[in-house]
Formats: structure tokens, sequence, C-alpha cells
């Protein structure tokens, strides 16, 4: 589903340049459903979507400049970035993960439990290791199809190339969470490559014989923009911060937005469905647009 939701909240912004992109893309045609809970996947990566949309916003987009402290500036904001330039805007949409939240210096009006979501929520720690091969080793009688779970130093393993089976090649997705993580962290992604390695051909006979040596890492939790995976609450915080949420509804009463004044907030921690997943951040971006866009009709 989630990136089903994702081009459909594209196609909801009723934009010409997103309709041009999406032909151009050929998104739709591009889908390939498959009986997983990621119904589509778009062929070459979804990265083609980032991508595309920000080489048509190209000259909108200012890259290399880290937010540091948001002031109050008459009824709108003034920005204050760590290249020390400086921004006065009318309306502000934060769009950082929650873990960067806490390093932002807000000298503006926020709720006191906001402000506590902000120091307490916390993302869950995950890293990858996608290791290729010569073929789909794993497809034996011993072995599995899709995924493995393990308690070998990685707690799963899955076909990345699952639904690309014109492929002779393939690769797998080594999965580490929680203390996992922390556990490997330090090591070289030689090191890693190596231990994962002797580790799977306990499972999988035949694979390190097979491996084609082409290994990548992902690191978010050592990303210093990042600093984790994806939103982890704690028990009790998602119902005790449950007002910080966007919300859909048919019902106008039962709507929500997070918004102080015109600053506004979006991020997958910030969405009720669909929090720690990417469509959490195209819904909260998309409901973040509408609340400013509501506000400037207003003025009008």
């Amino acid at each position: 589903m989630k990136l089903k939701i994702l081009v459909w909240e594209l196609l909801e912004t009723k934009s010409p340049k997103f309709s041009d992109l999406l032909n151009k893309l050929a998104i739709v045609k591009n889908i390939k459903a498959v009986l997983v809970d990621e119904t589509y996947v778009v062929k070459n990566g979804s990265g083609q979507i980032i991508e595309s949309l920000a080489a048509v916003f190209a000259d909108r987009i200012k890259t290399n400049k880290r937010l540091q402290k948001i002031m109050p500036d008459g009824s709108g904001y003034r920005l204050l970035f760590s290249d020390r330039s400086i921004v006065d805007a009318d309306y502000v949409i934060i769009a950082v993960p929650i873990s960067r939240l806490r390093n932002l210096d807000f000298q503006v009006e926020l709720k006191p439990k906001f402000k506590r979501l902000i120091q307490e929520v916390n993302l869950g720690k995950n890293d990858k290791v996608i290791a290729g091969f010569e073929n789909r080793v794993w497809l034996q009688n011993e072995g599995f199809t899709e995924t493995v779970w393990s308690d070998l130093g990685f707690c799963q393993a899955w076909d990345e190339t699952q639904r690309q089976p014109e492929l002779k090649n393939a690769a797998l997705t080594f999965f580490l969470g929680g203390n996992e993580v922390g556990a490997n962290q330090a090591k070289s992604l030689s090191t890693l490559k190596q231990d994962f390695l002797e580790h799977f051909e306990q499972i999988i006979p035949q694979a390190k014989s097979t491996a084609t040596g082409k290994v990548f890492r992902t690191n978010w939790s050592r990303d210093p923009l990042i600093k984790g995976g994806y939103t982890n609450f704690e028990p009790g915080q998602y119902t005790e911060f449950s007002e910080f949420r966007y919300i859909e509804s048919e019902v106008p009463q039962e709507r929500q937005q997070v918004a102080f004044g015109n600053l506004i907030f979006a991020g997958e921690h910030f969405s009720d469905e669909f929090y720690g997943y990417m469509n959490g951040g195209a819904q909260t971006g998309r409901l973040a647009a509408q609340v400013i866009t509501a506000k400037i009709s207003l003025v009008k």
C-alpha cells in the first residue's frame, strides 16, 4: 500500500505540473502489483519520484541550509540557518525528523505538551546490509522464497529482487533492529559482509560461494540529520500525544492538524494513519499545505 497511497497523494494535488510529471515518469504504467503489504513498486526505484519532483521545482529548492532558530517577526517568522543566512516568512512548514526537532531553537510559543513530545518521542533503530548474489541460492528445499527470521546477528533477511523474476542475479537484505544495530555499528562494511555471509551459510548452504562481493549498507542511526529509523512510540505515547497528529475525516469535527499560528508541522511522526511510513510524510505534507492555503484564502 505504501506507494499506491503516495501516488494517490501526488494525484490529489491536482497540479498541472504534477500531472505532467507523472505522465513523463509513466508511473502508473510502471507500477507492478504483487501480493504483499507494499502492494506497488516503481520500476527502477521509487527514488525517481523524489528526484523528478525536485527537478521540476529546482528553482525553489535551496540545499545545504540547516535550520537552527525560529523567531517571531511581526505576524510571521524569522528563520536563521547554519550558514548565517536569514529568511523572513509569513508561513512556515517544519518537515524534519522528530529527532532533529529537538535541535531547533524555537523562540516562538508552542504548547508545553508539544515540547514534551519533541523531547520524549524517539526514532527506532534499524540498519540494512544489502548483498549481491549470482543467483537466488535461497530457493532450495531447506531454504525460503521471500523472508527468513534469524537470531544470527540480523533479525530478518529478505529477497530484495523477488519482484524482478527476469533477473538472473539477486540481492538479499539483512535487516538489523534494536540492539543489533548498536552491536554492529562500529564494524566496517567488509567485516559485516564477512560475518553475515558466515552466518547465512548456516541457513543456506553455498551462500558464500554464490555471493558477488557487492554490498551496500544503510546507517540511518549515525546520520546526523536523521539519527534513527522511523517513529517508534513507547507504551502510552501514541495516545498521550494524540492531539498532535493529522486526522483526515469526512466529519469536520474529527479532523486534526498540527499548527501553531502560521507555524505548521509535517512528517510521518505527525500522521495518525501512516506514522513510520513514507505515506505519512506525503499525507502530512499535503495537509500542511492545505492549512496554509486555507489561511491565505481567509486573508484574501
